[in-house]
């Protein structure tokens, strides 16, 4: 008899992972590319199962944003925060979010969503330990794109980095996605 394969768990109520969707946006924020609706798209309907602390993380990030791209990437910030202040006024008015959506971690979409996470947190020591153990359990189920482009972004950073706390963090991280890498024959 098959048993169904297992759909990982990315508890949108853990603080760590909201944190880890709120360095995605914060990476996305100024950026001139695609990475800004790939990134609100995916987060546009998680937005209800965020704890409060983060949508206003979330949104203190666009407001105080001093440079949104060009236009289209303003309208387009300009609509999520809508979106986000709608959240919030939510949590505010008492209401229960609706029953948990599955968030599939395997789409390339969502996979850039988290390579930003990544990008962002490579950026702030404060945020690599979160990172890192909010994605560690996911390597297995992520896409092999996802992993090539994580593995890419963290490759060179542990060298460079002067918090040897933080190198150890990521080194620890590479030494995850390496082996991941070589279960599934990547290069």
């Amino acid at each position: 008899m098959n048993t169904p394969e297992k759909k990982p768990a990315f508890r949108l109520w853990s603080t760590v992972n909201a944190e880890v969707l709120c360095c995605a946006v914060r990476y996305a924020l100024g950026r001139q590319s695609y990475i800004v609706k790939v990134t609100t798209d995916e987060i546009k309907p998680l937005l209800p199962y965020l704890p409060p602390h983060s949508l206003y993380n979330i949104r203190n990030a666009i407001q105080k944003c001093t440079d949104y791209g060009d236009v289209y990437d303003y309208q387009h910030w300009k609509e999520f925060l809508c979106d986000v202040t709608a959240a919030v006024n939510k949590w505010r008015n008492g209401e229960t979010a609706p029953p948990r959506p599955a968030v599939d971690v395997k789409s390339d979409s969502f996979g850039l969503v988290l390579c930003s996470a990544v990008r962002y947190s490579l950026s702030y020591d404060t945020y690599a330990e979160n990172t890192t153990f909010c994605l560690s359990p996911l390597l297995p189920y992520l896409s092999d794109g996802t992993i090539r482009r994580i593995r890419a972004d963290v490759k060179e950073y542990p060298d460079y980095v002067e918090n040897k706390e933080t190198a150890e963090i990521w080194k620890k991280f590479l030494s995850g996605l390496n082996a991941e890498s070589e279960r599934r024959h990547l290069t």
